[in-house]
């Protein structure tokens, strides 16, 4: 069966106009239910974050390597034989270049690791 150029056009507007639609009767639902789905996860990182700075577990851990990708900074680090790659700021990446060893504040898994000082920083834009 062949389909003509003009079918294929009137099929593909048909479809624009009912996503069109669907976006405009449930798009502010859809959109609250992704913020919602956001702060979440937000929260959650914040509350790991706290979890682990009260529990104050220090450790050592080696840099492997220090990178950046645009705005982002990276630090792969090892700790237990086992390596890690944390997302970090621009601060960090300052106090971190150079050396060969820092240390962390992890969880009890020993599988987050964050800057001693990163909730208070945290905490003081909230």
């Amino acid at each position: 069966m062949i389909i003509s150029n003009n079918h294929l056009k009137e099929n593909i507007r048909n479809i624009e106009i009912k996503i069109l639609l669907f976006l405009k009767k449930y798009g502010l639902i859809l959109g609250g239910i992704v913020m919602i789905i956001v702060s979440l996860i937000g929260v959650r990182n914040g509350f790991i974050e706290q979890k682990i700075t009260e529990e104050n577990r220090i450790v050592n851990v080696r840099v492997l390597e220090l990178s950046k990708s645009r705005s982002n900074y990276y630090l792969k680090l090892q700790h237990d034989e086992k390596s890690f790659v944390e997302r970090i700021d621009a601060t960090n990446f300052r106090k971190v270049k150079g050396k060969e060893e820092i240390q962390m504040l992890t969880n009890e898994e020993h599988s987050k690791f964050i800057f001693p000082d990163s909730f208070k920083k945290n905490i003081a834009f909230s």
